[in-house]
């Protein structure tokens, strides 16, 4: 099994007109789903969370993940910069496409 985590980095001041941009993309790759849940709970332990859902269609839609949400500081240099952060978790199982199966025309 190949489970992947995507993380979506998001970030605002604390002015409440500003809104939240993108940071940062990236992912984390397990070989189960066990692995990847201890890794999020383990990076996430103190935050809040929101379940995140995949609209399939306007009928359906099912749980895929979670927004965290959590202050941060950057306290490398002075002044101290401080903002809101928001991180858009989304969990995927990648599997191999049999394309012997799937005849497609390319």
């Amino acid at each position: 099994m190949n489970i992947v985590i995507d993380i979506t980095e998001t970030m605002k001041s604390y002015d409440p007109k500003d809104k939240y941009k993108v940071i940062s993309r990236y992912d984390e790759k397990f070989t189960s789903l066990h692995q990847a849940l201890k890794w999020l709970k383990d990076k996430y332990e103190n935050c809040s969370r929101s379940k995140m859902y995949y609209d399939q269609n306007e009928h359906y839609s099912y749980h895929t993940g979670y927004i965290y949400g959590y202050r941060n500081a950057d306290y490398s240099h002075s002044p101290i910069v401080k903002w809101l952060q928001q991180d858009w978790v989304s969990i995927y199982e990648l599997k191999p496409i049999n394309l012997e199966k799937e005849r497609t025309k390319v």
